[in-house]
């Protein structure tokens, strides 16, 4: 578990306990404040949750390059065509230098 995580646990229980609180004494805007809350500290989780999901697949990522580096650079060269292919179009760009001849 990371810092956001345990801080979006904690933000989202908070809230929880606020729109009770809200809840108990009828006040209408600690309630909306509480699920204001709850929903950051929801967001705030998923957040943590997805940065340590990122951190290991580069870990995994950083171990495949080490132990076959050639692969990796085969995958990189093979993505850097694709991309390259994407953004230009893919469509012939033949240019010619001089005039085409005149037929008689």
């Amino acid at each position: 578990m990371n810092e956001n995580m345990v801080k979006g646990f904690a933000q989202n229980g908070a809230g929880s306990a606020e729109v009770l609180a809200g809840q108990a004494l009828g006040d209408m805007k600690m309630q909306l404040r509480g699920k204001a809350d709850e929903v950051a500290g929801k967001a705030r989780k998923a957040y943590g949750q997805a940065k340590e999901g990122a951190v290991e697949r580069i870990d995994q990522l950083n171990g495949f390059v080490k132990h076959q580096p050639y692969a990796a650079i085969g995958v990189a060269a093979f993505l850097g065509f694709i991309v390259g292919h994407l953004i230009s179009g893919g469509g012939s760009k033949v240019i010619y230098l001089r005039e085409p001849r005149q037929r008689i």
